[in-house]
């Protein structure tokens, strides 16, 4: 969905998925999207480049998101925004939706800034947490 909004703008964009299948479904319908696996965080995560790095409700599919967190981070250049949200699950997990890290009221704020991010926006609800932050 992002990619198809971001394409309407005019914007160059990419999207990373960790399923071979999913990529070569996007490329095969004109997005650029690339393998990643944000729970290894092996090789090159490609996004030196960009200007805005968009990532909703996926760090809480990986099991150390502070890793992810620190290879997004590391693999940007000074002045990008991170845009990122996750679900606050206080009881663990739900794991009938692939969760395996529940986050808690607090966790993603302090990831973002263990990993040397600045927060410039924050949007927190009893369900979720939304960041804006730069790497300065």
């Amino acid at each position: 969905r992002l990619l198809c909004y971001y394409r309407e703008l005019g914007w160059d964009s990419r999207g990373f998925d960790v399923v071979d299948l999913n990529v070569a479904v996007a490329k095969e319908i004109g997005y650029d999207a690339r393998v990643y696996d944000l729970s290894s965080c092996t090789g090159i995560l490609d996004i030196n480049d960009c200007h805005l790095i968009a990532c909703y409700h996926v760090l809480e599919h990986v099991s150390d998101p502070l890793v992810s967190v620190k290879k997004i981070h590391d693999s940007m250049s000074a002045g990008t925004v991170f845009h990122v949200e996750v679900p606050i699950e206080p009881n663990g997990p739900y794991i009938r939706f692939g969760h395996l890290f529940p986050f808690h009221s607090g966790d993603l704020e302090n990831m973002l800034e263990i990993a040397g991010f600045t927060i410039i926006h924050s949007f927190i609800t009893n369900s979720i947490e939304r960041f804006l932050a730069v790497k300065e």
